[in-house]
């Protein structure tokens, strides 16, 4: 690779850092650097972000933790560009680079030596009584969630077409492998190898006893309806694609997701096991 794409944050000094850092490596080392300082990570969707990504590069490298990066991925996803992330957060289970490796990483950029992981993505699709219906990407997670007053909601599931369960909670969230370290796992979920297809359903807070998640085969069809608990009452419930694009539902509104026919390109720079790279995670090592 020799033609780079960075993304910083420019509220904070350590990403102008370290945006200037790349830049000046990969221009001494006859690379060619673009950068694009945001005011927040929020203005990857905002006009103009794509158009400032140069038709030639050949990776994104976006510094942050993987929040950001899964941020970026679903703003960039179809330009067939991998993304790579330098972890400057926290965890950044998904982020290869950091301040400890940064200029080995640069290294093996430039010089090819690296492979590039597909991860699955999801697609929703809200239907809302009399109005046209709305699609949105996740590389992470669709949450359906309450908000305002604290009161419980019903969920139905189908599954290919058929009732599988009703769900009494303040949430459900709908996860790929990617996003099963994240919210899914803080609400209970199973860690999922990255590698695997299929889609990790996990209830946030659920009133019912034995509620447990649900892993599904990535081929199906997943509807949940809000149901109606409490008549005469408007609930206010809300779904986010990873975190960022919202939209509020009501009683009776669906959401119906699958596997999309898209994926995001992660660039890897070792070939580490699942269990080794959670274990060291989970350790808090880099």
């Amino acid at each position: 690779m020799k033609h780079f794409f960075v993304v910083g944050n420019s509220c904070k000094k350590d990403h102008l850092h370290w945006m200037d850092e790349i830049t000046k490596y990969i221009l001494a080392h006859k690379g060619s650097c673009e950068n694009s300082h945001l005011d927040c990570f929020a203005d990857f969707k905002t006009e103009g972000f794509i158009e400032q990504i140069p038709k030639e590069t050949q990776c994104i490298i976006v510094l942050g933790g993987d929040g950001t990066l899964i941020r970026c991925a679903s703003c960039v996803m179809g330009m067939n560009i991998p993304l790579i992330g330098m972890n400057l957060g926290t965890m950044g289970y998904l982020c290869d680079m950091d301040e400890t490796n940064f200029f080995p990483s640069l290294d093996q950029l430039l010089n090819d030596d690296f492979f590039v992981e597909q991860r699955m993505m999801l697609t929703g699709h809200s239907m809302k009584s009399n109005q046209p219906e709305i699609q949105a990407y996740a590389l992470n997670d669709i949450v359906i969630y309450r908000y305002g007053d604290l009161r419980v909601i019903d969920y139905c599931l189908y599954v290919n077409g058929e009732l599988l369960n009703t769900y009494t909670a303040d949430g459900m969230i709908i996860a790929t492998p990617t996003g099963s370290t994240g919210y899914s796992m803080s609400c209970g979920g199973p860690i999922v190898d990255p590698a695997a297809t299929m889609i990790v359903i996990t209830p946030i807070s659920p009133h019912t006893w034995g509620t447990r998640s649900i892993v599904l085969n990535s081929m199906d069809e997943i509807v949940i309806e809000v149901g109606e608990r409490h008549p005469g009452v408007s609930e206010m419930i809300r779904v986010s694609y990873d975190g960022d694009f919202s939209q509020e539902l009501q009683v009776g509104d669906k959401i119906r997701i699958e596997k999309s026919k898209i994926n995001t390109q992660l660039v890897k720079l070792k070939k580490m096991s699942f269990v080794d790279n959670i274990r060291k995670k989970m350790q808090g090592q880099k």
